[in-house]
């Protein structure tokens, strides 16, 4: 499988944290053929940037081994998460030992079966059915 990187899996829509953050323009930006004015306020979403198809190949796939992965998922400059180190080491065990205990690791449901729940500031699944052996 290669390296683990846990990031990745941040990053990906089924375990995205998708926080939101909200900004007030210092000045006027033109986006998508629209112009907004300073003044107002945007709502940036990490877990849009982070399936960015001029960032990454194939965005909505989930691949642990990705690099070069210059996600957002700890944020960026003076905004980086001081826990990024702690958050990475601790997805890297817990991945290393949940397919060192199981063979078989199987979501139950079809994708589109999947429940989201419904808030801005967290993307998690409502519930994730899997056989493990």
């Amino acid at each position: 499988m290669g390296t683990i990187r846990p990031e990745t899996a941040i990053r990906h829509p089924i375990v995205n944290l998708g926080d939101p953050a909200m900004f007030l323009l210092a000045g006027h930006i033109e986006l998508a053929c629209s112009r907004i004015p300073k003044g107002s306020q945007v709502l940036g979403m990490v877990i849009s940037a982070n399936r960015d198809e001029t960032m990454f190949t194939n965005p909505d796939a989930l691949d642990l081994s990705r690099t070069p992965n210059k996600h957002l998922a700890f944020s960026a400059g003076p905004h980086h998460c001081l826990g990024h180190q702690l958050a990475r080491l601790e997805g890297c065990i817990a991945l290393t030992e949940l397919l060192r205990r199981f063979e078989v690791l199987e979501i139950t449901v079809p994708r589109s079966e999947l429940q989201f729940k419904h808030l801005v500031a967290v993307r998690g699944l409502t519930s994730l059915p899997m056989r493990v052996s």
